[in-house]
């Protein structure tokens, strides 16, 4: 077997169980209306964590189907995964910095609005 076959079957063993996690994350959400800002928090990041699995599992599938792409093809595959990627990075760096003001600050009521505190880490 070749090396692009065990990648892409670990791709998809893994990315299965990504799916099934960020599913019920956002099934959850969706039930349970969250008020917080670090429950819509963790909804967008399932969301964006799910996209960015979704295209892993398209490059597994092209790797196994052998489907060569030159360079201006593979960039505009990829190019929404890459976006995703760094809106990812951007959410986990405002989820961390949410948890840190509830933990410095449990008793306090430090109340950010949702845009400032999205935006704040971007900037």
């Amino acid at each position: 077997m070749s090396e692009f076959l065990i990648t892409s079957v670990f791709i998809y063993v893994i990315g299965i169980f990504g799916l099934f996690g960020n599913v019920n994350i956002l099934i959850a959400i969706a039930r349970m209306k969250p008020r917080l800002k670090s429950g819509i928090l963790v909804g967008l990041l399932a969301f964006a964590d799910l996209f960015c699995i979704v295209s892993e599992l398209q490059n597994a599938t092209r790797t196994l189907l052998h489907v060569q792409s030159y360079r201006r093809e593979c960039f505009w595959a990829i190019s929404s995964y890459l976006v995703m990627t760094e809106v990812q990075g951007l959410l986990m760096t405002a989820l961390s910095f949410d948890r840190l003001f509830a933990f410095a600050y449990p008793f306090k009521l430090v109340e950010f609005r949702y845009c400032k505190t999205v935006t704040v880490p971007s900037t």
